[in-house]
């Protein structure tokens, strides 16, 4: 079974995947696929690190990354 922590990090990864161009705020996020905002800093702390995100005014996916994959 996924932990709560990878399942939201597979779904916002896919949700970007899908829409290359929208921006979240963590309480976007947190509202969107109902978690707390201490699951979405968690989640977003590991995908900053990853490089698979970068904050702006909001939350987008790393171009390079969504060609890589």
């Amino acid at each position: 079974m996924k932990s709560r922590s990878s399942s939201l990090r597979a779904r916002l990864l896919a949700f970007f995947d899908a829409n290359p161009h929208e921006e979240l705020t963590r309480a976007d996020i947190a509202a969107k696929f109902s978690v707390s905002l201490h699951a979405v800093d968690s989640v977003l702390s590991q995908l900053r690190q990853a490089g698979e995100l970068e904050p702006v005014h909001a939350w987008r996916r790393v171009a390079s990354r969504r060609e890589v994959a």
